[in-house]
C-alpha cells in the first residue's frame, strides 16, 4: 500500500511526523517539570510537618513521591525513545515513491 505517491509528499508526510514527535517532546517536557515540581512540594511538606504526621500521613505522602519520581523517569524514557526517533529518521535517506 502507498500512502504517499511523490518524493515531495513522502517528505512533507516524514516532516509533519517529526513536528509531531517534536511536539510530544515538548508536552513530556512540560510534564516532567511538573512532576518535579510536585515532588518537591510534597517533599517540602513532608519535612516541615514531619512531626506532626502521623505514620499513614508520612506514607500517603512518600508513596505520592515515589509515584510521581516513577511517572517522570517513564516519561524520560519515552522522551529519549521519541529524540531516537528524530534522528534515526533524519539520519536515513527518504526512500523513492514508487511511480
Amino acid at each position: 500500500m502507498i500512502f504517499n505517491r511523490t518524493e515531495k509528499e513522502e517528505k512533507a508526510y516524514l516532516m509533519d511526523i517529526i513536528a509531531l514527535l517534536a511536539a510530544n517532546i515538548e508536552q513530556m517536557d512540560k510534564a516532567i517539570e511538573d512532576k518535579s515540581k510536585d515532588v518537591m512540594e510534597h517533599k517540602l511538606y513532608l519535612w516541615e510537618n514531619l512531626s506532626e504526621l502521623d505514620r499513614a500521613e508520612k506514607s500517603a505522602v512518600r508513596q505520592i513521591v515515589t509515584q510521581q519520581v516513577a511517572a517522570s523517569e517513564s516519561l524520560a524514557e519515552k522522551k529519549k525513545r521519541y529524540r531516537k526517533m528524530i534522528v534515526h529518521v533524519r539520519s536515513k535517506p527518504v526512500p523513492h515513491a514508487r511511480q
